[in-house]
Formats: structure tokens, C-alpha cells, sequence
């Protein structure tokens, strides 16, 4: 009987053990990301490490469109799941149900184990400091929530697809609609440039249209705070890294001015730039040489300047996003009229070669999927975790197999 007790006393002792450790983990990991919050907030208030802003732009920046430190706890959200609209090596999107707001949401689920622990921390800080953003041209996010398998992570519902998704479908689009979707990509940018945040990986995949027109930046799993930006990993994809990005320098937030330009080239051919060399590492090493990919030959004069403004190999030369929602290629309202002897870039019914239609495959692309499929999922990943920088392509990895 005194044995029996004893046990149950152990098991009950190991519980409160348990609940302490996850309590203290839990106070330690909320008093890092305040930490975060306020090393952002004062970097970007007073400092300029990356030089992104001349000193004139520095005393136009709108303090009261800065991110607020808020230090209260996230609300938990009551959630139910719908069927499976994305999967990935870093998990898997479900579409879900706010079972509070009725709103619909979508899930990203990452899996999550003992080896890359330090890793989901540090996502889950960054998904913390994010969720904070709030422009109409970058997703939304909710929250988070964390369970034994997967790391949930809730985020606004684009219906639209990305602007890749819509080039597989349409083709490749004309300049005045280019101009359209730089614009608002833009805005997004310069908002999250002011708070010092980075995204690198700027693509047409990553960028989300809803039905009515609204681009909005998403797929924060590269995203930086530049203040903290002490490292240099090279991350995102690499048809749309900058040179100092794959010559492992710092880089700073004009990196994702690069491949702001990759991404027009993108909109306008429907293949991203260095699009014929499949070898990849072969792509970063022509980039770290300086070189440039190829600008459109239908561009009008105007988008010329523009991309080229993206596409300065010297990043300090580099235009920021500020400077570039003032180009003239972006106020400029008229008609896109073609030079002679060039070639519009309006596709019309039909005139899609057998080339253009066949789809450009990302490193990487992510797939839909049925709802049936999603424990067969569940037991792939449990035995087969894969690294979570999924976009990120190190050339120390290429080194060693050699």
C-alpha cells in the first residue's frame, strides 16, 4: 500500500515538474520576443545600419505606422480543419474555420521535433512579431498555436492564388497590369521595410492576389528583422537572390529590392530570370559575378529604368522602395503604346506556344492535395522530418560534395 502511494505521489510530483518546466519555457520565450520587439522598434526609430534610407527619407518616415509593442497575451484561437490546399518538405496548408468568427483561415502546420527545436523557437518568435503587421497588401497573421506534431500557424484566406499560379493559367502579362501589381507589391515592401523587417524571398510565388485584384506578400519563413540580421546564410530561391546575398555578405533590405526586379521579369516573360540553366548552383554563381539577367525586350522605356533601378549589382546604387513608388514608370497613367519593331506582351486567346504553356517548375513548388491524403501525410512526416528552410540553398553543401 505505502509502495502504491509512493508512486502515485512520483507520477503526480513529475506532472507539477513538467507543467513548471513548460510554464518557465514558455515566460523565458515571451520575454525574448519582447526583447525582439523593442531591439526592432529602436533600430528602426533611430538607426539605419543598412543604409536603406537617406537622411532626408529618415525624417519622412510615419512613426505611427511603425509596429506597436503590444505585450499583451495572443488570444487563443478556436479552430476547425477543411481539406488540404498546400503541402511542402516544411508540412502542409489547410484551409480552416474561426470557430468564434466564422472567418475562414488558412492553417500552415509545420512539423516540428527534437532535432530543429531551436529552430520552431525561433519561428515562433518570428511569427510573433509578425502577426503585429497589419497593411492591406501583406497577409495577415493570426496567431499560432503549438502541439505535439505540428506548429499551426493561422493566416488570412487568399482565394486569388499567387501571381505565379495566375501566369500558369493566363501567361505572361502586359505592362500596364505589371505596373498594377509592382505598385502594391511596393507598398507592402515599404511597410515592412519601415519596420525593419527583410522578407528574402520575394517571388511571384510568394505573392498572393485576391478576386479583387489585391496583392498582398506572404510566406514569411525566410523573414528577417534587419537589426538582427548578424549572419549570412543565404536564403530564398535562386533565380531571385542578390549578388551580396549569394556572396554570403550582410545583406540588407535592398536584397529584396533584387527580387522585386526578378519578379517583373518574372510577370512579363511568365518564367522567372536564369530560367534556362537548371543547374542552380550554376545560376548563383553567373549572379555573384555581377551579372544581370535579361531585361524584356517589350519593356517601354519607363519599365526599363525601373527594373534597372532593381537591378544595380551595388546594392549601396540600389533604389529603396520609397524612391521607387515615386518612379515615373509607376505614376505614369497613360496607355502602354509598343516601340516599332517590338513585340507586345498582351498574350491573346490562343497564341500561347506549346513552350509558354508548359508550366516552370520552382524548386520546391508546392502541390494541392485531397483531404483523403492527409494522414497519409501525417505518417510520411512523423518518421521523415525534413529541415524547415526549405528555400534556402547554402553553397557550402555543393563544397562538401565535391
Amino acid at each position: 500500500m505505502g509502495c502504491c502511494m509512493k508512486g502515485k505521489a512520483h507520477v503526480a510530483a513529475s506532472s507539477i515538474n513538467a507543467s513548471q518546466r513548460q510554464t518557465k519555457k514558455f515566460d523565458t520565450q515571451r520575454s525574448r520576443v519582447d526583447e525582439m520587439k523593442f531591439e526592432v522598434f529602436e533600430k528602426t526609430m533611430y538607426g539605419n545600419e543598412d543604409n536603406y534610407y537617406d537622411s532626408d527619407e529618415l525624417t519622412c518616415i510615419d512613426r505611427n505606422q511603425l509596429l506597436s509593442l503590444i505585450k499583451s497575451e495572443p488570444k487563443k484561437i478556436r479552430w476547425t480543419p477543411g481539406q488540404v490546399i498546400g503541402q511542402g518538405s516544411f508540412g502542409r496548408v489547410i484551409e480552416a474555420m474561426n470557430l468564434d468568427t466564422g472567418k475562414l483561415m488558412a492553417v500552415k502546420q509545420v512539423m516540428v521535433g527534437i532535432r530543429n527545436e531551436d529552430r520552431i523557437m525561433a519561428l515562433e518568435i518570428e511569427i510573433d512579431l509578425l502577426s503585429l503587421i497589419k497593411h492591406k497588401n501583406i497577409v495577415s497573421y493570426y496567431g499560432m498555436e503549438r502541439t505535439e506534431k505540428t506548429l499551426n500557424i493561422f493566416l488570412e484566406r487568399v482565394a486569388g492564388g499567387s501571381l505565379s499560379s495566375m501566369l500558369q493559367k493566363f501567361g505572361s502579362f502586359q505592362e500596364s497590369l505589371i505596373k498594377v501589381y509592382m505598385r502594391q507589391i511596393l507598398q507592402g515592401l515599404e511597410y515592412l521595410h519601415q519596420n525593419g523587417i527583410m522578407h528574402r524571398d520575394i517571388k511571384g510565388a510568394n505573392v498572393l492576389v485576391d478576386n479583387q485584384g489585391v496583392c498582398k506578400l506572404a510566406d514569411f519563413g525566410s523573414s528577417k528583422k534587419i537589426a538582427l540580421n548578424s549572419d549570412s546564410t543565404i536564403f530564398g530561391t535562386p533565380n531571385f537572390m542578390a549578388p551580396e546575398v549569394v556572396q554570403q555578405q550582410k545583406s540588407g533590405r535592398k536584397a529584396d529590392i533584387w527580387s522585386l526586379g526578378c519578379t517583373m521579369i518574372e510577370l512579363a516573360t511568365g518564367k522567372p530570370p536564369w530560367h534556362e540553366i537548371t543547374n542552380q548552383f550554376a545560376v548563383m554563381i553567373r549572379i555573384g559575378k555581377g551579372e544581370i539577367p535579361q531585361i524584356p525586350e517589350g519593356f517601354s522605356e519607363e519599365a526599363k529604368s525601373f527594373v534597372s533601378h532593381c537591378l544595380e549589382v551595388d546594392e549601396r546604387k540600389r533604389w529603396n522602395a520609397t524612391k521607387l513608388l515615386k518612379h515615373p514608370f509607376l505614376i505614369q497613367q497613360n496607355k502602354l503604346e509598343i516601340p516599332q519593331g517590338k513585340t507586345s506582351l498582351r498574350n491573346t486567346p490562343g497564341s500561347k506556344s506549346k513552350q509558354q504553356q508548359r508550366s516552370f517548375k520552382y524548386p520546391e513548388q508546392e502541390t494541392s492535395h485531397s483531404p483523403g491524403q492527409a494522414k497519409e501525410f501525417e505518417q510520411q512526416h512523423s518518421d521523415n522530418l525534413q529541415p524547415m528552410n526549405d528555400s534556402s540553398f547554402v553553397l557550402k553543401q555543393k563544397r562538401q560534395q565535391e
